[in-house]
């Protein structure tokens, strides 16, 4: 349903290794996406994760909250 998502923006909190986001991502019909944890490791697991899927690294950030 391309219709409900088209431009919506996406803020993943908690992300983990970011599937959620990703999948948002690839699916090409949302509008801003932001991958964010809070943890430091895993945002640099998430980057990679990132970067293996053809998605730009700039998508996930750290965020404390």
């Amino acid at each position: 349903m391309p219709s409900l998502t088209a431009g919506k923006r996406v803020l993943e909190l908690g992300c983990g290794l970011g599937l959620v986001g990703m999948v948002a991502a690839k699916a090409g019909t949302f509008g801003p996406i932001c991958i964010t944890d809070g943890d430091e490791d895993t945002v640099n697991l998430l980057e990679l994760n990132l970067g293996k899927n053809g998605l730009k690294p700039e998508f996930g950030s750290q965020l404390l909250w």
